[in-house]
């Protein structure tokens, strides 16, 4: 009997001991105190708890709890609720061990804090993006002449870093498709990103208008219909281009010994619609037509039907055998028969 006494006795004692420990921890649980603000304004895409609360308590597990996510934020200029029972929630199940209390306003106003898109920035910074995708080399330049941006567009403090989703790949294109493409109004969307979270990001459309320069050769003088173009009547310089098809000679390759068909005033660029090879040969001009057959190579006297220039087929007429010829023209006295 006195075995068993002394059991039940140290039996008691542990539960007393036990009872005292979890006490003791439960005393030891960290205090927090959290005190809600009636209005809040963000400037990220997300709230965090020191958005809209202020804490009390160590500052470790203050400064932990800081950055504890609660939602996303309103839309800039937009505004939403968010109530204690919800911040409550969030918080104890981030941090369960915390003796949380929570005072303050019972709901906070967010605001989603907004500033003005300004045209004249998106168009400086469209104009340098512009200097680095396109390579001036090319005889081209393109500028930025405006920038439309509906009223009230507005982004959040954080998205500071604008980019071009719609011209992405310009680096790539010709010339002629950028002077076609390009030149006049544009609906360009804008595209605000946070550099610190390239998640956190925001679209705004905006119209752009565009002119674009090509170093091109124009008419040194007015040039009349019919001359046959000289380097002389040439000089290159800055043109403005015009929207639509481009139509313009590019090089004076194009132009040199071409023959007009139409005026072209003194500045003007040469439309190529315009620009003729000259003609070689002349309707009824004697001419020598080449025959060739199986490596033998005859030649005779003909007659022209047709005015043609170099390297155009012409009929004409056998002078000997009076037979329809035709020829490419070769040169001013000569053309060669395809068919005879």
């Amino acid at each position: 009997m006195i075995f068993k006494v002394k059991f039940i006795g140290l039996a008691l004692a542990s539960v007393v001991v036990t009872a005292a420990v979890a006490n003791e921890v439960a005393s030891e649980k960290t205090h927090i105190v959290l005190t809600l603000n009636a209005e809040a304004n963000v400037q990220a895409s997300r709230i965090y708890l020191n958005d809209v609360a202020s804490c009390s308590g160590p500052v470790n597990e203050c400064r932990e709890m800081a950055g504890i996510e609660l939602q996303s934020s309103p839309s800039p200029g937009k505004n939403l609720l968010i109530n204690r029972d919800f911040v409550a929630s969030i918080v104890q199940k981030e941090q369960p061990e915390l003796d949380l209390s929570i005072e303050g306003s019972n709901q906070v106003k967010v605001t989603g804090q907004q500033v003005d898109v300004k045209s004249e920035d998106v168009r400086l910074d469209l104009q340098n993006w512009l200097r680095t995708k396109i390579n001036l080399a090319h005889d081209i330049k393109v500028f930025v002449t405006k920038v439309s941006i509906p009223m009230g567009s507005g982004i959040r403090p954080s998205q500071t870093k604008l980019e071009f989703p719609d011209l992405d790949g310009l680096g790539d294109r010709n010339v002629d498709w950028i002077s076609k493409n390009l030149v006049g109004v544009r609906l360009t969307q804008l595209k605000f990103v946070n550099v610190a979270d390239d998640q956190d990001y925001q679209f705004v459309n905006a119209q752009v208008y565009f002119s674009v320069e090509r170093l091109m050769p124009v008419a040194a003088r007015a040039i009349q219909s019919g001359i046959v173009v000289r380097p002389q009547d040439v000089s290159m310089q800055w043109i403005t281009v015009r929207r639509g098809a481009f139509d313009f000679a590019d090089s004076e390759e194009q132009i040199l010994g071409k023959r007009l068909r139409n005026v072209v005033p003194s500045g003007e660029p040469f439309n190529v619609r315009y620009l003729d090879a000259p003609m070689l040969v002349a309707r009824n001009q004697p001419v020598t037509v080449i025959m060739r057959n199986s490596g033998v190579e005859i030649s005779a006297k003909a007659m022209t039907i047709d005015a043609g220039a170099k390297g155009q087929i012409v009929d004409v007429v056998n002078s000997s055998n009076k037979k329809r010829i035709r020829a490419r023209v070769v040169d001013q006295d000569t053309v060669e028969a395809i068919t005879f």
